[in-house]
C-alpha cells in the first residue's frame, strides 16, 4: 500500500490465504466479466469478533494475575492449559455451537509499556471433567485437542481493562462445536515475536481463582518448555459464536489520507446494523486515538440511536482537522476506533436474545501535509484488480473543498500481483468532474508505463507528471490507471463492505466515457492510490533546529533568577539532527518559573502557525506545565496561546512513561504540536514552571507564513540498507537537509526534515535564502552515514535540484555506495558520531536478540523489525571503515 509519506508505528500482521489459488469476483455487463481481484490476503486485526456474539464462559471473580495466565507481552513463551468446567458452560448460555473466536481480559492496573505482537496457536476439547486432569506436561495436555487457532495477536499497551478477542482460524486449523452439558478445556501456546514489554509480569491479567488447580501455566524469558505449574487461577474466558451481535459496525468510511492544507475536514461514515428487535439501548462511540505517543484520546463523542426494531443505517461525523508541518512530514495520525454500545456495560450481564458489551471496528487516518488515499495505512493491500478481456480504466474520486485551486505533482500507486505476473503497460489518467459525480474531461494521461514484476505483495510505485494539473477550487476530480491491453494488471485494493458508493469507477474499453460505480456493480474495493500535491506556499518565517552549540541561539533570551535550567542537549526530535532545548524541570525547584523566548520575527499573517517537536516523560510525582505566550509588540508584553502539562496519570506534555530517573527521550519518544496564531505575533515565549517533575526537550520551532514564496530543494536520494533493487524502490523515510554556507566553516544557513517518498524524492522548503548563493548539501538520516554533496549548489527563481543517486562523485568525497543500478548513502551509523564501526555493531546486535520491532535507529533496512538483515549490513560496513567526509 502507499506508505511513502508515513511513519507508521501500529504492528500489523498478514495471514496469506491460499497463495496458490485465484479468488475472483466478477462484475457483469452484457454478459462479459469485466474486473477481476487478484491474489487475495486476509488481515486479522485481534481488536473484535467481527459480527459475532462473544459471550462469557468464564467470569472472573475479582482476582487478577500477574503470570502467563492469558498471552503476556512481557514474557518471551508462554504455554498455559486450564479447565471451564461444565456447570460454567451451562451457566453462560453458551450451549451447542461453533466457537468462532476465543479471548481474555487484562485489567491492567499494571500495563506493559509497549504494544507487543507475538504468535498464538489455541487448543480446545470438550469434556465431562468437573476438575483439571491433564496433568503438567503440555504436550501431553494438548494431545486430542483440536487447533482452532494459528495466528498473531496484539496486547495494546495502556490501562484497561481491555478484551482482545482472537478469530478462530489459520493454518491446519478446524472447526470446533461445543457440546451442551459439557465443559471444555483450553490450552494456548504463545511467544511474542516483538521486543518484549515492561515490567516483567504485566499487563495484569483478569482471573477466576475459584477452583484449586484449575490449570497449569509455563512461562520463560528464555527458552520454550512444556512443563505446567498447577494453579487456581485461569483468565477470563470469552468464546464467539455463530449468532449476531445484538448491534454491530458493519463497515467505517473514511480516507486513509487527506491533505489539510486543502482538503480538511473529512467526514467519516459508520454503518451500523441492529440485528434483533428489542428496546435495548443502542449507543455508537467513536474515539479518535493519536497513533504517536503520547497516544492521547483526541476527541470522543456518544451518539445514540433510538429503535426498537430492526434496522441497518449510516451516520455521519465529521472529523476533527489539524494543522499540518512543513516539507511534507506528516503530522497527524490518528487511529479511529468506533464502537457499538448495547445492553449493558457490565461484563458479568448475559440475557436472552444475546446482547454483547460492544462490536467494534478501526480505521487509521492520517491528516497529511500533501497527499490523498483511500486506503487504511495500517493494513496491508488484500489484492489487486483489474478489467478481464479488455483495455479499459478504473479511478477513484477526490475532492478539493478549499477556494484555492491544488496542483497535482505526482501519483504514487501499488500493484499485487503473484510471482510470474506483473509487466503490463498502463498509463496514470486524471480527470475532472462531468458535473453528475462521474469522471468527465481527460486533464492528464502519462505515457506509456509498465508495471512492477509479481511478487505476490503490494508494490508501491510513483509517477512524477510530465506537466503540472491544476484542480479548480471547491470541485471534484479523478485519478486513476488505464489498463491498455486485455490483461488484469492487479491494481492494489483494500476490501471494503459494502464499498462507499460515488467513490470508484471503472469504463471499458480504455476509449469508453461510460462509467461504472463500484457499488453499482458490487465490486467492494477500495483502491490504493495517492495523489500528491505539489509545492504550496506554507514556509517558515521561524526556524530553529538548535544545531548550533550557542544556547540560546542568536536573538533569542533565557529569561531567569538564580540557576538557569533551560540549557541546549545533543538529543533531536525523532533522531535526526543534532540539538535540542532542554528544560530541566527534573532538578528545577518546585515553582521555579523560566522562559525561554525566540528571536523577533516577521508578524504573522491570518492563517498561520506555530509547530514545534516536544519529549517529555513525567516523574513518578509532580505536576509540570508549559505556558505558550505570544507577543504583538516584540516582548513588550505577551498572551496565553496554550497551556501543557505533564504528570504521571497524563498530560498534555506526555510523550513517554513515567520515569524516576532524569530523562532523555529515543528516536520515537517525539510528538509535534501545532497551533493556530493570532494576527500580528512577533514574538513567543515557553513559559515553563516547575513541578519537580522530568526533562522537557523541544526542537524545529517553526512559524509558517503562507504569504512568503518559498526556496524549494527537489532532492533524490537513496539510503543504502533502505532501497531495494528488486522493486526499485526505497522505503520512504524522513532526512534532515541542511543548507550549509560554500566558506569555512560553512555555518548553516537552513535545516528542513522532511520525507523521501519510493523514488527516493523530496521536496524541501526553506526560507531566509538566496537566489545565485552557493551551499552544500548536508544529508543526515537516523541510521545512515553523513553526507554532504560534492559542489555547491545554488537556487534560481527559487528552486534548486540535486540528484545524488547518479554517480558516487556526487557526494563529497565520492562517500557513497553502488546497489544495483543507483548510488546509495551508507547505512549503519546508528549512534550518530560520524563512523561505522563495532558501537553501532553492538548496537543492532542487542536489539536483535531482542527482537526489536517498529520504528528504530537499529532497523537498518527500514523493514520495522532488527534482525541479522540489519546486522549483516552494519558489518559488513565496519568492516570497510566507512565515515564521514566533508569539506
Amino acid at each position: 500500500m502507499i506508505k511513502s509519506h508515513t511513519l507508521i508505528f501500529l504492528s500489523i500482521f498478514l495471514i496469506i490465504t491460499n497463495c496458490n489459488k485465484l479468488f475472483s469476483q466478477e462484475l457483469k455487463k452484457e454478459n462479459k466479466s469485466i474486473i477481476q481481484r487478484n491474489n487475495i490476503f486476509e488481515n486479522n486485526r485481534t481488536l473484535s469478533s467481527g459480527s459475532r456474539n462473544v459471550i462469557t464462559v468464564l467470569n472472573n471473580n475479582g482476582s487478577v494475575n500477574t503470570s502467563g495466565r492469558a498471552p503476556q507481552g512481557s514474557r518471551l513463551y508462554v504455554n498455559t492449559c486450564y479447565i471451564i468446567r461444565p456447570s460454567e458452560m451451562i451457566a453462560s448460555g453458551f450451549g451447542s455451537d461453533t466457537v468462532k473466536s476465543v479471548g481474555w481480559t487484562w485489567n491492567a492496573s499494571s500495563s506493559q509499556n509497549i504494544t507487543t505482537k507475538g504468535t498464538l496457536k489455541v487448543y480446545i476439547l470438550n469434556t465431562t471433567d468437573t476438575a483439571y486432569n491433564k496433568g503438567t506436561n503440555f504436550a501431553t495436555a494438548i494431545s486430542g485437542m483440536t487447533k482452532i487457532i494459528d495466528d498473531s495477536i496484539v496486547i495494546p499497551a495502556g490501562l484497561g481493562p481491555f478484551s482482545v478477542n482472537v478469530l478462530a482460524g489459520g493454518p491446519g486449523t478446524s472447526s470446533f462445536v461445543t457440546t451442551s452439558g459439557q465443559g471444555i478445556y483450553i490450552a494456548f501456546e504463545y511467544k511474542t515475536t516483538s521486543s518484549l514489554a515492561t515490567p516483567s509480569g504485566s499487563p495484569t491479567i483478569s482471573c477466576n481463582n475459584s477452583l484449586a488447580n484449575r490449570g497449569g501455566t509455563f512461562q520463560s524469558q528464555g527458552s520454550n518448555g512444556t512443563s505446567l505449574l498447577l494453579s487456581s487461577y485461569a483468565p477470563e474466558t470469552k468464546l464467539g459464536n455463530s449468532k449476531l451481535d445484538s448491534v454491530e459496525i458493519k463497515v467505517l468510511y473514511c480516507l486513509g489520507g487527506i491533505p489539510s492544507t486543502f482538503a480538511c475536514n473529512d467526514t467519516l461514515g459508520i454503518r451500523v446494523k441492529k440485528n434483533y428487535a428489542g428496546a435495548y439501548p443502542v449507543t455508537v462511540k467513536i474515539r479518535i486515538d493519536n497513533i504517536s505517543p503520547p497516544f492521547n484520546v483526541r476527541d470522543s463523542i456518544f451518539i445514540p440511536i433510538l429503535s426498537s426494531g430492526i434496522y441497518d443505517t449510516l451516520i455521519r461525523y465529521q472529523i476533527p482537522c489539524y494543522a499540518v508541518s512543513v516539507g511534507g512530514i506528516v503530522f497527524q495520525r490518528d487511529r479511529i476506533i468506533v464502537q457499538a454500545l448495547s445492553g449493558e456495560l457490565d461484563d458479568s450481564y448475559e440475557r436472552f436474545p444475546p446482547v454483547t458489551i460492544y462490536s467494534t471496528k478501526e480505521n487509521c487516518h492520517y491528516t497529511t501535509y500533501d497527499f490523498y488515499n483511500y486506503a487504511d495505512p495500517c493494513v496491508n493491500d488484500n489484492g489487486g484488480i483489474g478489467i478481464n478481456n479488455s483495455s479499459g480504466n478504473i479511478v477513484a474520486r477526490f475532492n478539493n473543498y478549499s477556494s484555492n485551486s491544488i496542483p497535482i505533482k505526482s501519483v504514487e500507486h501499488s500493484f499485487t500481483n503473484l510471482a510470474g505476473n506483473g509487466n503490463n503497460s498502463y498509463k496514470i489518467i486524471i480527470y475532472g468532474d462531468n458535473g453528475s459525480g462521474k469522471p468527465g474531461a481527460l486533464l492528464y494521461s502519462s505515457p506509456t508505463l509498465m508495471s512492477p514484476a509479481g511478487t505476490g505483495f503490494s508494490q508501491t510505485v510513483s509517477h512524477t507528471l510530465t506537466s503540472t494539473v491544476n484542480i479548480s477550487a471547491n470541485s471534484r476530480f479523478y485519478v486513476g490507471i488505464r489498463q491498455n491491453n486485455s490483461t488484469n494488471i492487479g491494481f492494489s485494493f483494500q476490501n471494503e463492505i459494502p464499498v462507499r458508493s460515488k467513490s470508484f469507477f471503472y469504463s471499458y474499453p480504455d476509449t469508453s466515457n461510460t462509467w461504472t460505480d463500484f457499488s453499482e456493480a458490487g465490486a467492494d474495493y477500495k483502491l490504493d492510490i495517492a495523489p500528491v500535491l505539489g509545492v504550496v506556499s506554507y514556509v517558515n518565517t521561524l526556524q530553529e533546529g538548535f544545531t548550533s552549540v550557542t544556547f540560546p541561539p542568536t536573538g533569542w533570551s533565557a529569561v531567569f533568577t538564580g540557576t538557569n535550567y533551560w540549557s541546549r542537549n545533543s538529543v533531536s526530535s525523532f533522531g535526526i539532527g543534532s540539538g535540542s532545548a532542554k528544560f530541566n524541570y527534573f532538578s528545577a525547584p518546585v515553582s521555579t518559573t523560566q522562559s525561554l523566548v525566540t528571536l523577533t520575527f516577521p508578524a504573522t499573517d491570518s492563517g498561520n502557525y506555530l509547530s514545534f517537536d516536544l519529549a517529555y516523560a513525567p516523574n513518578t510525582s509532580g505536576t509540570d506545565s508549559l505556558k505558550i505566550e505570544t507577543s504583538t509588540n516584540s516582548g513588550i508584553s505577551f498572551s496565553n496561546l496554550t497551556s501543557l502539562y505533564g504528570n504521571s496519570a497524563g498530560g498534555t506534555m506526555n510523550t513517554a512513561p513515567a520515569n524516576g530517573a532524569s530523562y532523555t527521550p529515543t528516536s520515537t519518544q517525539w510528538l509535534t504540536k501545532t497551533y493556530a496564531l493570532p494576527v500580528g505575533v512577533n514574538q513567543i515565549r515557553f513559559k515553563a514552571i516547575s513541578g519537580l517533575g522530568n526533562n522537557l526537550y523541544l526542537d524545529s520551532i517553526c512559524v509558517f507564513d503562507p504569504s512568503i514564496t518559498p526556496f524549494v530543494l527537489n532532492l533524490k536520494l537513496f539510503m543504502e540498507g533502505f532501497y531495494d533493487t528488486g522493486t526499485n524502490t526505497l522505503i520512504s523515510d524522513t532526512v534532515a537537509l541542511s543548507l550549509r554556507n560554500s566558506v569555512s566553516p560553512y555555518l548553516i544557513a537552513g535545516t528542513v526534515k522532511s520525507t523521501l517518498n519510493s523514488s527516493g524524492n523530496g521536496t524541501f522548503l526553506y526560507n531566509f535564502l538566496s537566489n545565485g548563493t552557493g551551499y552544500y548539501i548536508q544529508v543526515k538520516h537516523r541510521n545512515s552515514i553523513e553526507t554532504w554533496s560534492s559542489s555547491i549548489t545554488t537556487f534560481s527563481t527559487n528552486v534548486m535540484s540535486y540528484d545524488f543517486s547518479t554517480s558516487a562523485s556526487q557526494a563529497y568525497g565520492s562517500n557513497m555506495t553502488l546497489k544495483g543500478s543507483v548510488y546509495a548513502i551508507y547505512s549503519g551509523d546508528i549512534n550518530q558520531d560520524g563512523i561505522i564501526d563495532v558501537g553501532d555493531l553492538s548496537q543492532v546486535e542487542n536489539d536483535a536478540q531482542i527482537f526489536t520491532f517498529g520504528y528504530s535507529a537499529t532497523d537498518v533496512n527500514g523493514d520495522d523489525f532488527v534482525d541479522a538483515a540489519d546486522l549483516a549490513i552494519v558489518e559488513n560496513n565496519t568492516v570497510l571503515g566507512i565515515f564521514a567526509v566533508y569539506p
